[in-house]
């Protein structure tokens, strides 16, 4: 567990320092922690199985989208390793979203300090690949959705869903951001959502239900699967007030955002999105990659916010609550199952022989101490 704090602490002390050497040494001890995970995670198991399965004959075959297929077929056939493989793709969306960030000005330790539990942890260590793939692409993207470039950001959108669905809300995304709510609006929608995302379990039993009961695939892939236990959250929590909180905050400070940052009322808008579609990421979890597009840029925006407050005291007490809330979820997710601890890095094996995949597979199911829930 240690290593995951001193990642998050390491990044907060980095933020502070004004040597730009010692920043790129703690950005590649990053990259190399959060990317070269090895028995760590759950997804890779069924991506290294399909991955030494791929071909081109088989391509149309394959369960996941055609743009993973047909990469994964390539590196294949050129016969890259699997390992070398996932760790390179790692490194390249780190560096892409770290260059989005770098883009928008934002103080780039700062920021990983902050996104590492809340997203970062998940998205590079447990890592959905396919997700985080189509994510690295979107980055190339919101360059075009602040500079309104439609025909460019609707191509890069394209691909981006080419490897994962979930890309799709990038489109209602950039509609979206055309838009001029009142502050009292986005509040009133705010709580709307959080009701309805909150007993989303009745809507969906008794009404799509109802509507799709007709429909095997529906039935079994949709309905069944979102009603698990295990994948539904009901209840308002910790999590809730403070995001109610921060939303109170980006709306009292509202004409700073869109008045003195660059870029400020997309940024704005695209901060009200992500604060109304969170619930139901975390409400259905068939739903919650949709969040891994938009939290980024709402974090850079809360970053920017900070900046241009006058009230140090006011700074301090947000500052406060911000890193109060980063530890805590440092601890709650990597404490939360088996997947996060213990942690091995592909690294550690680099000059022996590697273990074989059932090794591998059972290792951190076996030796955590947080058991597989």
């Amino acid at each position: 567990m240690v290593v995951y704090f001193l990642s998050v602490i390491g990044c907060l002390w980095g933020a502070l320092l004004k040597n730009r050497i010692i920043k790129y040494y703690l950005l590649f001890f990053l990259l190399l922690f959060i990317c070269c995970g090895y028995m760590t995670g759950t997804d890779w198991r069924n991506y290294e199985l399909s991955y030494y399965d791929s071909s081109f004959h088989a391509l149309f075959d394959e369960r996941f989208e055609i743009g993973y297929g047909f990469l994964q077929a390539l590196c294949h056939f050129l016969s890259i390793d699997f390992w070398t493989f996932h760790i390179v793709i790692k490194a390249i969306v780190f560096l892409l979203l770290c260059r989005i960030v770098s883009y928008l000005e934002v103080n780039l330790l700062l920021f990983w300090a902050i996104f590492l539990p809340e997203m970062g942890f998940f998205l590079f260590i447990d890592c959905p690949f396919r997700n985080l793939i189509a994510f690295g692409i979107s980055c190339f993207a919101v360059p075009y959705l602040l500079e309104r470039r439609t025909k460019d950001f609707m191509l890069v959108t394209a691909v981006a869903v080419l490897f994962h669905y979930s890309a799709l809300i990038l489109i209602p995304l950039y509609y979206w951001v055309n838009l001029s709510l009142k502050s009292k609006y986005y509040l009133l929608l705010f709580v709307l959502v959080n009701l309805v995302a909150y007993r989303v379990d009745y809507i969906l039993e008794n009404i799509f239900a109802t509507l799709f009961g007709s429909s095997d695939f529906l039935r079994e892939r949709l309905l069944v699967y979102a009603l698990e236990d295990k994948f539904h959250a009901n209840t308002i929590n910790v999590g809730t007030i403070y995001r109610a909180l921060f939303l109170g905050l980006f709306v009292c400070f509202r004409t700073k955002i869109e008045n003195e940052i660059k870029y400020g009322k997309i940024l704005f808008a695209i901060s009200m999105f992500f604060f109304i579609i969170y619930p139901f990421t975390i409400s259905l979890k068939i739903f919650s990659r949709f969040s891994i597009y938009l939290l980024p840029i709402y974090l850079s925006t809360l970053l920017m916010l900070l900046q241009v407050i006058r009230s140090v005291s006011l700074k301090y007490v947000i500052f406060s609550i911000l890193l109060g809330w980063t530890l805590l979820k440092t601890y709650t997710v990597v404490t939360d199952d088996y997947r996060y601890i213990p942690y091995t890095s592909y690294f550690q094996y680099w000059f022996q022989e590697k273990p074989d995949y059932i090794y591998r597979s059972n290792y951190n199911i076996q030796r955590s101490p947080y058991g597989e829930n």
